[in-house]
């Protein structure tokens, strides 16, 4: 963006063409707003060595999971969504959800939904080079609603 020329980015952009330059001058005078609720929550570790050892790779699941329950319990919010992820050291990227009717930041039943998770995987059986873990579709506690359970989301092979 810097880099183009005036003349070759406006014909790629039109009129957005200074207020683009401008942003990848680090130039913005909108009013920055901090204050947005959350979405989601997660944590995410790249391993300076491949992970093989399927209980090492639990546990790293299950204290990632463990993360996402506390942080809820800080926010006061509660969770229909684990979500794992999963790269192989190939580079290849796997995601896998769950999605409940019921909202949760029960540490436990969060830890053992991302455990279930990734015996979806091939982990163990390759090299795993980052995982992560996040909660998502929060809930604030007005709103929980114990409802029946959803099926898997998220599960493509």
């Amino acid at each position: 963006m810097r880099a183009a020329t005036p003349s070759v980015l406006h014909e790629a952009v039109g009129s957005y063409a200074e207020w683009l330059r401008r942003l990848a001058d680090g130039i913005d005078d909108r009013e920055v707003e901090p204050n947005q609720s959350a979405k989601s929550s997660g944590t995410e570790n790249t391993f300076a060595e491949d992970l093989t050892d399927l209980a090492q790779i639990r546990r790293e699941v299950d204290e990632m999971a463990r993360d996402g329950a506390a942080w809820l319990e800080r926010k006061t919010l509660f969770c229909r969504t684990v979500t794992i992820k999963v790269r192989y050291n190939d580079f290849t990227t796997i995601t896998r959800s769950h999605s409940s009717g019921v909202p949760t930041r029960d540490a436990d039943d969060i830890a053992a939904r991302a455990i279930a998770l990734l015996e979806r995987t091939e982990a163990g059986q390759r090299p795993v080079r980052l995982l992560g873990v996040s909660v998502h579709n929060l809930v604030d506690p007005s709103e929980k609603n114990d409802g029946p359970r959803l099926p898997l989301f998220g599960d493509l092979d």
